[in-house]
């Protein structure tokens, strides 16, 4: 699935879609290494393991940035988060 594509399915929700990209983005593979932006999608997706250990390598700017940009996505989608 090209990345537009993977875009369109995560921001409709789709949880493996969300997934994916978090690992793309904080790998920097078909997109540029974004913490933040991996970090986010993490979230969205509930991965709270990857979560964790990505937030082990983020300041606390970027981990309060992720949070913020995850909580208005899901505003937006009219989504609640998950809590573990």
């Amino acid at each position: 699935m090209d990345c537009e594509k993977l875009i369109r399915a995560a921001d409709q929700g789709d949880a493996d879609a969300q997934l994916k990209l978090g690992g793309m983005y904080h790998a920097g593979k078909g997109v540029p290494k974004n913490f933040v932006r991996a970090y986010m999608w993490f979230d969205i997706a509930n991965s709270f393991e990857d979560m964790k250990d990505l937030a082990k390598k983020m300041s606390l700017d970027q981990n309060e940035k992720a949070k913020k940009l995850a909580m208005y996505w899901r505003q937006k989608a009219n989504l609640k988060r998950v809590e573990k």
